[in-house]
């Protein structure tokens, strides 16, 4: 569990906001994701909190998990966000 989890952690009452539970879901998710999982994540997210504030999250994931694997579908599932808010 990195740092930022462990804070979150440590405050209880953070955790019954279902927005904390979707960045942490789709933090959860994104540690062992496949593109269509990151997707079906940023859509549950997006109904929660919003497109700014999924892509601040994907953002700042991507600065917190060097991984190549985890970047890529970050990155699709921004890429997925913009186009989709672009159609609205």
């Amino acid at each position: 569990m990195k740092a930022e989890e462990r804070k979150i952690m440590t405050y209880p009452s953070l955790l019954e906001s279902p927005q904390v539970r979707a960045v942490l879901a789709m933090i959860g998710v994104l540690r062992n994701a496949k593109g269509y999982e990151v997707r079906v994540m940023a859509t549950a997210a997006l109904r929660l909190i919003g497109v700014k504030g999924v892509l601040r999250v994907l953002t700042r994931i991507t600065e917190l998990d060097d991984d190549p694997i985890v970047r890529k579908y970050i990155a699709e599932a921004v890429e997925w966000i913009e186009r989709l808010n672009a159609a609205k």
